[in-house]
């Protein structure tokens, strides 16, 4: 699969995103070797990332599979799941399909 290819969601795995709870397998407030666990793999890549405020500093960790990107603040507690729209799981909302969404639909 080449990084502009598109995986059909039939494809995707299928994540329920819990709002301020969790994300697929993932819980927020989890620690980095959790959420290996969880995902079945380890970070690919990994790096500081820090808030030009320098009030704010989070650790980022990319997945190849599940093609997802993770931040924990203060690098030890889960805070944010971003997840990649062409290959990454199909995240729903209530029975939305969030990944791919066109956000004048999210609104709605």
């Amino acid at each position: 699969m080449g990084i502009w290819d598109v995986k059909r969601d039939s494809e995707r795995a299928q994540w329920v995103f819990v709002p301020q709870v969790s994300v697929g397998p993932l819980h927020f407030g989890m620690a980095p070797d959790d959420v290996s666990a969880a995902l079945g793999s380890k970070a690919s890549a990994r790096r500081l990332v820090q808030r030009s405020s320098g009030d704010c500093e989070l650790v980022e960790s990319q997945f190849t599979e599940p093609r997802v990107t993770v931040y924990y603040a203060m690098g030890q507690t889960l805070a944010c799941v971003a997840v990649d729209a062409l290959a990454g799981p199909q995240v729903m909302l209530d029975g939305t399909a969030l990944v791919a969404l066109v956000p004048s639909e999210a609104e709605d």
